[in-house]
This record gives C-alpha cells, sequence and structure tokens, in this order.
C-alpha cells in the first residue's frame, strides 16, 4: 500500500540510504526528513505561514524538523495559532510537549499533557503517546501507575503490552 505511512518513511529512508534518484518511490516530504534536510522540508510544504493548507501528516514533520532543529518556540507558537486543528492531531501534541519540556516550560507542558491525555481516551494511539511521556517524565509512580490501568481498562491488551515496552525501554 504506497499510501501506508511506515512504508514511505522505509522509502524514504532507503532513497536518502542510496543517495539515489527517488524515481517511482517518491515520497516528498518523507525523504527530506529522513535526509534531515528539516529547513528545506519546511520551505517544500509552503514555509510556517502556510500551515492551513497542511494535511495532518505534513503538519506532523513540520513539527517534527522544528523539534529536531531544537525551534521549540516556533512550534509552540504554531500550536497557539488560533483557528488551527493542531490540538486535534495527537501526534503534534505529543510533540509541541517535548517541546514545552525542552523550553522549560511547565505550564504549556502541563496542558499538552492534559490534552494529550484526553485524545487518548478516545484513540488508541494517542494513549501511546501519552503512555511514552508519563514512562520517561513522569516522576511521580502512582500517576503513572493509575494511568496505565485505567488506559488498560479504556484500550485492552495493547496498552499493557506498550507500557511494558516503554518501562522496558527505559
Amino acid at each position: 500500500d504506497s499510501d501506508y505511512g511506515p512504508t514511505q518513511t522505509t522509502m524514504a529512508k532507503f532513497v536518502s540510504a542510496n543517495g539515489g534518484e527517488e524515481g517511482e518511490f517518491s515520497t516528498g516530504f518523507r525523504t527530506l526528513y529522513a535526509r534531515g534536510e528539516y529547513s528545506e522540508l519546511i520551505e517544500g510544504l509552503g514555509g510556517l505561514r502556510s500551515w492551513k493548507k497542511w494535511k495532518e501528516e505534513e503538519a506532523v514533520f513540520i513539527f517534527r524538523s522544528l523539534l529536531k532543529q531544537k525551534h521549540f518556540k516556533k512550534a509552540i507558537n504554531l500550536y497557539k495559532k488560533p483557528g488551527q486543528p493542531f490540538q486535534n492531531y495527537h501526534r503534534i501534541v505529543s510533540e509541541v510537549a517535548t517541546a514545552y519540556r525542552e523550553s522549560g516550560d511547565e505550564t504549556g507542558l502541563k496542558k499538552a499533557m492534559l490534552n494529550l491525555r484526553k485524545l487518548s481516551n478516545q484513540n488508541s494511539d494517542a494513549s501511546k503517546h501519552y503512555l511514552r511521556h508519563l514512562l520517561y517524565f513522569e516522576k511521580k509512580d502512582d500517576v503513572v501507575a493509575s494511568e496505565i490501568e485505567r488506559m488498560i481498562q479504556e484500550h485492552g491488551k495493547s496498552s499493557q503490552f506498550t507500557a511494558v515496552r516503554f518501562i522496558l525501554k527505559s
């Protein structure tokens, strides 16, 4: 399935590693990201002023690129733009939580984590992003334990396996 995200990412890495022509495996912004050409990716998608035109997948890679460049404030400001949809996309909220953490903004981090928690109630993929932040950065074990229990009740065994994987990685 050429539209399947992991396939596109793998092909982008393949093209980047071989330094060859993209040809039929054209992946655009994914290839730029895999090559570490973050500024080019952002410009190729119209720059930060073109945020209204981005599809969700493009926006995710814009935010990831900003974080790779350590442009945390730019990511936060983009996230806070009035009328933008980014607060509904759990992968972007996860990136912005990282931006808040890296910039030392505890208030913003708390709001982003509350939003990610809310999104995790409805979406098992969002719960994986939320769990990752909790397990890697939350200092209160009782909070982590109760959130893992809540997510297992909401999303079943997949949350349990995700939690164990993150615990082992940490």
